[in-house]
This record gives structure tokens, C-alpha cells and sequence, in this order.
């Protein structure tokens, strides 16, 4: 049993990784401009203007590569922080 345990939790480190990859690209998939959904919560029956939108996606980090996205939703998931 403890063998078994042993090579379960060396896979982990391994493992961890691709999920949060696999987790970050289906959120980045998924359809929708993230800013353009909130600032439609926040104000409802309204459509934003595309400077909203555009100061929107800066205030998010939406503007950053992909890299960098993925590096601050990490960092920001392993604090226990909002991604």
C-alpha cells in the first residue's frame, strides 16, 4: 500500500501542471470577451462602447499574452486568491 501511495504522489507533480494548462485554455476558449460580459452585469439593458470594453480587458489583464495570463492565474490560484 504504501509503494502504491509512493508512485501516486511522484505522478503529481507531473499531473498538476497539465490539468491547470487544460483548465486555463478551456477558460480562455470559452465564447465571450470576459470584459465586455462584466461590464454588461454591471450595467444591465446598456451595451458598452468599445473604449469600456477596451479599459475593461486592461483592468482584467486581458491585454497581456497568453504566457503572461497563465503565469498570473497560477500564481494567483496557489496564493488562494480570486483567478
Amino acid at each position: 500500500m504504501g509503494a502504491y501511495l509512493a508512485r501516486r504522489l511522484a505522478t503529481l507533480p507531473l499531473l498538476l501542471p497539465g490539468i491547470s494548462a487544460v483548465s486555463f485554455a478551456l477558460l480562455n476558449l470559452a465564447p465571450g470577451d470576459p470584459a465586455e460580459i462584466v461590464l454588461r452585469q454591471r450595467n444591465p439593458g446598456q451595451l458598452p462602447s468599445p473604449g469600456e470594453v477596451a479599459a475593461m480587458r486592461v483592468e482584467l489583464g486581458l491585454d497581456a499574452s497568453l504566457p503572461a495570463q497563465y503565469a498570473r492565474w497560477v500564481s494567483r490560484a496557489l496564493a488562494g486568491g480570486p483567478t
